[in-house]
């Protein structure tokens, strides 16, 4: 937005949006995480029969990583569904009462929205991603187990 001149560089515009748009990446890269390792957890066998078969670990994770990657996106596309009738006229009533125009309101609205939707999308994506990197060693071994928990200490005798 800053790129095609539709945000200025004021901060009193950038803190606002950037805060938005920064909270909702911040969401989707704990829900995609979250449903990740929910899903693999949940599915140990499955990815590990698919492994012994040969399947590379993107292979074997790829179901998972595509529920991981949507369900990081769907509280997103929910508001997307009540953007004309809730939404934007909420958001919109504080551009309006400050003077501007309904129609820049709205078309300034929508374009914070795509803005959020893409940023979690590519945030949900990429968090996801890195975390499939995580979850299998060097050897293609699957590394996340259902029940194992790390001591958060030192491990006494």
């Amino acid at each position: 937005m800053l790129a095609t001149g539709t945000l200025t560089t004021d901060i009193s515009v950038l803190v606002p949006v950037g805060s938005m748009i920064i909270a909702n990446a911040m969401n989707s890269c704990a829900q995609s995480v979250e449903r990740f390792r929910a899903d693999v957890t949940a599915h140990v066998g499955y990815i590990e029969a698919g492994l012994a078969l040969g399947a590379v670990p993107a292979v074997a994770a790829a179901p998972y990583f595509q529920s991981a990657v949507y369900a990081s996106l769907l509280p997103r596309l929910d508001m997307l569904k009540s953007l004309g009738l809730v939404w934007i006229p909420g958001v919109m009533a504080g551009m309006m009462v400050s003077g501007a125009s309904p129609v820049y309101a709205g078309i300034y609205q929508f374009v914070i929205v795509a803005m959020i939707l893409a940023a979690s999308g590519i945030t949900g994506l990429v968090a996801t991603l890195l975390m499939r990197t995580r979850a299998f060693s060097a050897a293609a071994q699957l590394t996340i187990r259902p029940g194992i928990k790390k001591p958060d200490g030192p491990v006494k005798p």
